[in-house]
């Protein structure tokens, strides 16, 4: 196996190896210190994510979630679940896992909130801990259960913040960092409702892209909650610009917080730590369903992100189910450190 992908990434690896003798000697500072390139990286992802939606929303909404949603759920159960071996803990298997099974078939908010009740159940945290996450846990339920329609919109909008909430959970060093680029990201997404993209979007023309499947009014709908109406292109703008952020933090600067090792990973010792933690089937499976979500869009672009919403239901409550074992104790203050590098084979 592990020869096997040292023989397919070879071509990758020796592009990377001409960039960074050539990126070295001006950013030699950044490639060693972990903390700085995941500060670089983040601020990146946002400035990327803000270039991208002031001129192609609609194009950033159909192949964003297509390209990038399936290596960043596989993030998701990587760093949140798999490293810190919550996985191996049967009672926060049936008490997160068994309402997060449910809510990827159903769709039913109520239950990925019920996850939040679970965690607080099996937390190791002090009763006071968990009884605050338990009642904040049925506060969503039953907020879920009386209003559905408006809290899977507003979800929908405030999950894409969880991973600006695990960049903050690795570290003071970078923490300090974060905070800049996170006021940062509240500056662009108040000019977004302000109407500060417009200009940019009459320009390109980026509000009306047929050939992306998506529209405005569609998206519109879907994005706004009830009585936001005067703020629907906003809210759209606003969820593309999360969205992409959202996407970045998971693929790149969660992973880099998360490795021991100060220096940067080659593609190949990236694809045989991914095997190590989580196993071949279990790679191969992403790996099959990332490209079977791009082949489906080469038939068919819009019901291929619809396919995709559909699979993805259950993450956002996967990471509000992690992150409330995490507020309501779980014996540390972050994720685990990723296992050492392996070896070349």
């Amino acid at each position: 196996m592990d020869r096997a992908l040292a023989r397919a990434l070879a071509p990758a690896d020796a592009l990377r190896r001409l960039w960074l003798v050539w990126a070295g000697r001006w950013l030699a500072p950044v490639l060693v210190d972990r903390e700085r390139r995941a500060a670089l990286g983040l601020f990146a992802g946002v400035l990327s994510a803000f270039v991208l939606t002031v001129t192609a929303p609609l194009a950033l909404l159909a192949f964003g979630p297509l390209v990038l949603g399936v290596p960043h759920v596989l993030a998701d159960l990587r760093y949140l679940v798999v490293q810190p071996g919550l996985h191996r803990r049967l009672a926060v298997v049936l008490a997160v896992g068994g309402p997060l099974a449910v809510v990827a078939y159903t769709a039913d908010p109520r239950w990925g909130f019920a996850a939040v009740v679970g965690a607080a159940g099996v937390a190791r945290g002090s009763l006071a801990r968990r009884a605050a996450v338990a009642l904040v846990g049925v506060a969503l339920v039953a907020v879920a259960h009386r209003y559905r329609w408006p809290t899977l919109v507003w979800f929908a909008h405030a999950h894409n913040l969880v991973a600006v909430i695990a960049c903050l959970a690795f570290g003071r060093r970078f923490a300090r960092v974060a905070w800049g680029v996170l006021a940062l990201y509240v500056l662009v997404s108040v000019g977004l409702f302000a109407g500060a993209a417009e200009p940019f979007l009459h320009a390109t023309g980026g509000l009306s892209a047929p050939w992306t499947t998506v529209t405005v009014g569609e998206q519109v709908s879907v994005l706004t909650p009830p009585g936001f109406a005067r703020w629907g292109t906003g809210f759209v703008l606003f969820f593309a610009f999360s969205q992409s952020v959202h996407y970045a933090i998971w693929t790149r600067v969660v992973p880099d917080l998360a490795r021991p090792s100060h220096t940067p990973r080659s593609f190949s010792q990236t694809a045989r730590a991914l095997v190590a933690e989580l196993g071949a089937p279990a790679v191969g499976l992403a790996l099959l369903l990332a490209l079977a979500f791009v082949g489906w869009a080469v038939v068919d672009l819009y019901e291929a992100r619809l396919g995709y919403f559909r699979f993805a239901v259950f993450h956002g409550y996967l990471e509000l189910g992690c992150f409330a074992l995490l507020a309501a104790g779980t014996g540390g203050s972050a994720p685990r450190k990723s296992t050492p590098e392996p070896e070349p084979a």
